[in-house]
């Protein structure tokens, strides 16, 4: 038969004692010494991640403060505009490119006939050619890490 352990072992792992004796017999590694050295390392792995995420729960409540903005509010049209002007989102690996930060919803409450006093100003040149809009990067969807004035802050975006 087999001692308990191996035995326990093909029950939580069908073929088990199998695997280990052609092992042992060919390549003569018991596994028998191994196995608890990986327990033991999966045991640390999981207990170091769930300290991990406590300390960050705890940094998170008790040292950060959390600013949300909505799309539709005018206050996103200037922080758009502000990140677009920051360093880090003009190196960010994970960007949108836009000619336009303002949000998409906003414009759904300007009225029009502001729309039909300023657009053949703002695209067309003196000699009646369409001028090229700059690009503004932004940060893609996920957390974006940087400094300002000293300090460490997160940029999150998330998709609506």
């Amino acid at each position: 038969m087999g001692t308990p352990q191996n035995q326990l072992l093909d029950l939580v792992f069908p073929g088990f004692s199998v695997f280990s004796s052609a092992i042992n017999r060919y390549l003569h590694i018991d596994l028998n010494i191994y196995i608890p050295v990986v327990l033991l390392i999966s045991g640390v792995v999981l207990v170091w991640n769930r300290l991990l995420d406590c300390f960050w729960d705890l940094t998170m409540s008790h040292l950060m403060s959390v600013v949300d903005l909505r799309s539709d509010d005018e206050l996103w049209n200037f922080v758009m505009s502000w990140v677009a002007s920051q360093s880090f989102s003009k190196g960010s690996r994970r960007f949108v490119a836009n000619t336009n930060v303002n949000s998409r919803s906003w414009y759904l409450w300007r009225s029009f006939e502001d729309d039909d006093e300023g657009d053949d100003s703002e695209e067309t040149g003196s000699i009646g050619l369409k001028k090229h809009k700059a690009l503004a990067y932004t940060p893609t969807f996920g957390s974006h890490w940087f400094f300002y004035k000293g300090r460490v802050l997160i940029f999150r975006r998330t998709q609506n």
